[in-house]
């Protein structure tokens, strides 16, 4: 399993590299912000993207949204990303947004749960785009 994995990580890189090139996406740009959540996902393209970017002699920065919806859990997501972002001196900026207080206030006579109301704003945000 161990000699799979070594070489998956240099295949990786080298898709993610490519990719890159081939859509464009660092042409023309001298920094990239990056959404980072804390997840496997957002950490592992930010890990890519951060060895890129020292290669290409480009600045990254991070930034992560602390949405006030998973109590202890988000906060551990907060101190991975910090912990993170130190230690490949990626300059983070954090923000706290009371999401629950803010669907409240939004839809006062609405009853209904986060994950609807986060699809119907995702659906929303696409319509816009």
């Amino acid at each position: 399993m161990n000699g799979t994995r070594n070489n998956a990580v240099p295949s990786l890189r080298r898709l993610f590299s490519d990719t890159l090139c081939t859509y464009g996406m660092t042409e023309h740009v001298s920094s990239v912000l990056i959404g980072l959540s804390g997840g496997a996902d957002s950490t592992v393209l930010t890990f890519l993207l951060h060895e890129y970017a020292e290669e290409n002699g480009l600045r990254l920065y991070a930034f992560h949204l602390h949405h006030g919806i998973r109590g202890a859990e988000a906060d551990r997501d907060l101190r991975h990303v910090q912990s993170f972002c130190d230690a490949l001196q990626i300059p983070l900026t954090a923000e706290y947004a009371d999401i629950p207080a803010l669907i409240k206030e939004l839809y006062p006579a609405k009853r209904t749960d986060l994950s609807q109301i986060s699809e119907e704003a995702e659906k929303a945000e696409f319509r816009e785009e």
